[in-house]
């Protein structure tokens, strides 16, 4: 009996830590075998026992050793939670908020809160934001090239012949305006990519990160105000489930 109880244990840290808490596994491996976040990005865990846990990434398995070994299973919530602290330092990560409150390790489980991962999906543009969007999408599909303005172009032989002052003043400005595009909006990608969702826990790399930081390079600020609306309703979940 004590035998199916930890097996049935193991089988619901494993199911609970893949689905809520794929973060955790990504910062163990980040901190204990030195991986890059774009190798752990996929980690999952497909063991854990009194002596230690077994992840998965990239096709390649990585053992995390429990030091000293637990006793039994219904320890796991308390190891994994000190093991994502001491990653999260070591990497120099802020503490985790709270996303682990969930019982992880025993029969009696409790609804397990979200991870302290605040921005798990991507919210795509619309109404104004997608005019936006779109607008500048445009703006850099033209102005990337001085061909895309000048006799010749579909653009040209179909609109821009029959205004040929906006057409000469197209191809004056072209590159001045694509510069300026280019660095205002890689600024602004790499702050979305390296400061916003780097604290929203976003692993970098990752198709998410990948689909944030392009979203902000075409569009600019749009994407920091839905982001923002998105944590927004997160945190305002999460506290509705704490109380």
């Amino acid at each position: 009996m004590a035998d199916q109880n930890e097996d049935a244990v193991r089988k619901r840290v494993i199911a609970h830590m893949n689905a809520d808490h794929q973060d955790s596994l990504i910062r163990y491996l980040r901190h204990q075998h030195d991986l890059d976040e774009s190798t752990a990005s996929n980690a999952r865990l497909i063991d854990i026992n009194p002596k230690q846990v077994i992840l998965v990434a990239s096709n390649k398995c990585y053992t995390l050793p429990m030091s000293p070994p637990m006793a039994s299973l219904k320890e796991s919530r308390e190891r994994l939670i000190a093991m994502d602290e001491e990653a999260r330092k070591a990497l120099g990560l802020p503490p985790a908020d709270g996303g682990h409150n969930g019982q992880v390790a025993n029969g009696a489980a409790k609804e397990p809160s979200r991870t302290s991962t605040l921005v798990k999906r991507y919210v795509p543009p619309s109404g104004f934001h997608l005019v936006v969007f779109l607008a500048c999408l445009a703006t850099f599909t033209v102005f990337s090239r001085q061909e895309h303005v000048r006799p010749g172009s579909p653009l040209y032989d179909r609109a821009l012949k029959h205004v040929p002052a906006f057409a000469e003043f197209c191809q004056r400005i072209q590159l001045w305006v694509f510069s300026a595009m280019l660095v205002i909006h890689t600024t602004e990608a790499s702050f979305m990519g390296f400061g916003r969702l780097r604290k929203y826990g976003v692993t970098i790399g990752s198709p998410l990160w990948l689909t944030w930081v392009g979203s902000c390079f075409i569009e600019g600020f749009g994407s920091f105000q839905r982001l923002d609306q998105l944590v927004k309703r997160e945190k305002e979940v999460k506290e509705n489930h704490s109380h």
